[in-house]
């Protein structure tokens, strides 16, 4: 799901993944939060990272 989103918000900045990134990033931080809570800063940084870091660089 992260990964669609990601893509089609791409398409629509014109392939910006760091702004994309950080949209994405900020909604994830909070969905994360809102169910787990009790998460750092570090490893949501690094969920979000992952998947991102494949998309921008793949293309």
């Amino acid at each position: 799901k992260d990964s669609q989103e990601t893509v089609e918000a791409s398409e629509e900045q014109g392939g910006r993944s760091e702004g994309i990134t950080l949209s994405v990033a900020g909604k994830l931080r909070q969905l994360i939060c809102k169910c787990f809570g009790t998460l750092d800063d570090n490893y949501v940084h690094i969920e979000i990272k992952t998947p991102s870091g494949k998309n921008g660089g793949g293309e």
